[in-house]
Parts: structure tokens; C-alpha cells; sequence
């Protein structure tokens, strides 16, 4: 990956709430302060990104941020418990303004996933954040399950819980 490419990941997961990205853009500024060459050399990279490449700042009226806007996940929420067709477009239609936990929570809470669900297209798209949180909102469903176990969501909370 070349430098810039991991800049711009750095700071668009920063935007997302990634908090190790957010820790590892605090220390490089730090570390930069601190007189290290190449947290200097980082730090430019960084602001000529932002600089560049500013987040959406407005939406209608609304100015939006990383965070959820409420006005989207009470649309979201509302058709939660509609077909699966209608809730699968309602979810891409809000997503652009969900944080990534506000939206795996509406669809783990939205019709069942299965193999036919409408939703369930979008899991297999790369780079996408839709597909990301179908697929952890699948996880989180089949542990309804008692036969599914934990580990097939995260191994480390089946060993927290003796599995």
C-alpha cells in the first residue's frame, strides 16, 4: 500500500469512528511536535488530505457528521418490520447517514437475513459499508440460535465465555 493510499484510509476510518485510527492520527501528531521526521513528513500527508478531501459537511439542512443523523434512523427504524424489499432499499437509501453501529443495529433488528433476502445482495459488495454491517448484523442474528456458536461471531468472546 503505498503511503497516500494509507493516509486516506486512516482518515475516511477516523470519519467512520475507528478509534485505533483516530489514536494512530494522535500520536503521529505528537510524535510529530516531538521533532520525528517522518510523523512530520505523516502529519503533512494527513492535513493535505483533510485539506483536500473535507467531510460532507450538509445535508438539506442538516449537518451531518460521522455520527448518526436522527432523522435517517427514525426513517430507517420505522419500516424495520416491513418486507424485506422495502426495508432493504430503505437501508440504502439511509446508510450514506448512519454511523456504521447505528446501522448494523437497525438491520439486525430489521426482517430476518437469509439466503433470498434482498439485503442479503448487498454482503458480497467490496468496499462497501452496507455490506459490512449486513454481514455483522448476519452474525449477530444467527446467535439466536442456541446451536450456533459463539465463536462463529467472534472467537475471543467464546473464550471470555468458556466456549
Amino acid at each position: 500500500m503505498k503511503p497516500k493510499e494509507g493516509v486516506r484510509e486512516i482518515v475516511e476510518r477516523c470519519r467512520a469512528g475507528d478509534q485505533v485510527a483516530m489514536a494512530l492520527i494522535i500520536e503521529t501528531r505528537k510524535q510529530a511536535e516531538q521533532g520525528n521526521k517522518l510523523a512530520q513528513k505523516r502529519r503533512k500527508e494527513i492535513d493535505k488530505y483533510i485539506a483536500k478531501h473535507p467531510p460532507s459537511t450538509v445535508a438539506g439542512d442538516e449537518r451531518l457528521s460521522v455520527n448518526t443523523n436522527p432523522k435517517a434512523q427514525l426513517t430507517l427504524w420505522s419500516v424495520r418490520k416491513s418486507d424485506p424489499k422495502k426495508f432493504a432499499t430503505a437501508v440504502i437509501q439511509t446508510a450514506p447517514f448512519l454511523g456504521p453501529w447505528a446501522l448494523v443495529c437497525a438491520i439486525f433488528h430489521g426482517p430476518k437475513l437469509t439466503a433470498d433476502c434482498p439485503l442479503m445482495a448487498t454482503a458480497t459488495l467490496p468496499n462497501s459499508k452496507i455490506a459490512a454491517c449486513t454481514r455483522q448484523a448476519f452474525r449477530l442474528q444467527r446467535l439466536d440460535n442456541p446451536k450456533v456458536p459463539i465463536r462463529s461471531y467472534c472467537p475471543m468472546t467464546a473464550g471470555e465465555l468458556g466456549e
